[in-house]
């Protein structure tokens, strides 16, 4: 069931951060929405909407800096919200911003599970722990910049939501901004959707 001013998509293009490097043009990325662009010819509406719901939009840039010359690795100058902000500038953006130790837990199950790899909560610990100090050693020689978008601890990182969304407000006007924490979302889902319809400008 979903709002009749909302278009289905195939969710998790990861285009702006994958495979638009993987010399796959945008017209590869737009066709993904051909669904919209019907339901607006044969609905005859210009206000509809649909998303892209990529979730590593939100902190991943390996691949830009893979394909930054070396010695300009250090010092990022541009990440992929500034893409997204150049191609996409009337662009509204929601965030669901889950509890991160949840969030790391259930990313260390999906990826054991993946390589068929024992799992325990003594595990997960020693594993955290070790990854915790990696990440601070990184900040003590790097800024936090430096250490959040070089995936120096893959998932540690992840977890820095506010720095994450300190660089999309330097990008976006707040307008254009709507997060929310999945803890408030489960307490009252009604209440949030409709939040987020008025913050997308449908159901009014």
């Amino acid at each position: 069931m979903t709002h009749p001013a909302l278009v289905r998509t195939l969710k998790e293009p990861h285009w702006w951060t994958r495979t638009n490097f993987e010399e796959k043009k945008i017209e590869t990325y737009v066709r993904r929405y051909n669904n919209l662009s019907k339901e607006m010819t044969s609905k005859h509406q210009k206000d509809l909407i649909t998303c892209d719901a990529s979730a590593l939009t939100f902190q991943d840039n390996k691949a830009v800096i893979a394909r930054m010359p070396p010695n300009l690795r250090e010092e990022i100058k541009y990440v992929t919200a500034d893409f997204i902000r150049a191609a996409l500038p009337d662009l509204k953006i929601v965030g669901i911003i889950r509890d991160p130790t949840s969030r790391l837990y259930s990313a260390y199950l999906y990826f054991a599970e993946h390589k068929k790899s024992p799992t325990s909560p003594e595990d997960f610990h020693v594993k955290v722990v070790k990854a915790m100090e990696d990440f601070y050693n990184c900040t003590d020689n790097h800024d936090l910049r430096f250490c959040a978008y070089h995936d120096v601890v893959p998932h540690i990182n992840i977890g820095c939501y506010s720095f994450y969304i300190r660089e999309y407000l330097a990008r976006f006007p707040r307008n254009q901004l709507y997060f929310l924490r999945t803890e408030d979302w489960s307490k009252d889902p009604a209440h949030y959707m409709k939040e987020i319809f008025s913050f997308v400008d449908i159901g009014k």
